[in-house]
């Protein structure tokens, strides 16, 4: 074999493995996710209902007006949801007087466009909540957050600028469920 020969099969051969690369990149180009963005993402001023009890037979306990849901999309389909604090008094006859939470996030929440255009949120994941619950003889002063590591289950809606979100916990040893009503609008 001559060296022009040997220098054209070394050209060849790495000619073929350059070529094998950029079609893996090409390939693996066309698999990136799209970020969503725009008209699902932004600030939405609620009003949140709040209430305690076992699925369709939750109680309604207090609503808390100017809530503030921002929805973020950093992912293509998974909105970051962050979650504003409120505090409340709760009506008389309820196991607590008064219930406070401070901003959380939900950041396992898939959303899927529906035929509409409305996008649907849907998601369980396991969060950290700081929460605090004031019996009777106490005052909210008096009583600190109190840290849980619970359940979150989401579902809900968005569609031209308008938000319906219901969150669903279970914090520490309680009997029965939170349940957050988010109602509002961009």
């Amino acid at each position: 074999m001559n060296i022009k020969s040997i220098f054209a099969m070394a050209f060849m051969a790495t000619a073929l493995v350059g070529t094998a690369f950029s079609f893996v990149a090409c390939e693996d180009d066309e698999k990136q996710e799209v970020v969503l963005g725009g008209e699902e993402d932004g600030t939405f001023t609620a009003n949140l209902d709040i209430a305690a009890g076992v699925g369709p037979k939750a109680i309604k306990l207090a609503t808390v007006k100017g809530q503030k849901v921002v929805v973020l999309t950093l992912k293509s389909y998974q909105p970051l949801l962050t979650i504003s604090g409120y505090e409340t008094d709760l009506p008389e006859g309820a196991p607590y007087k008064h219930i406070g939470q401070q901003q959380y996030q939900l950041r396992n929440v898939k959303s899927t466009k529906l035929a509409d255009g409305t996008l649907q949120l849907s998601g369980e994941e396991e969060v950290t909540m700081k929460l605090r619950m004031v019996m009777g003889n106490q005052t909210a002063a008096n009583v600190p957050f109190t840290e849980y590591k619970t359940k979150v289950k989401t579902q809900g809606t968005l569609k031209n600028g308008k938000l319906n979100l219901t969150t669903t916990f279970r914090p520490g040893h309680m009997p029965m469920d939170i349940v957050y009503t988010y109602t509002g609008q961009r």
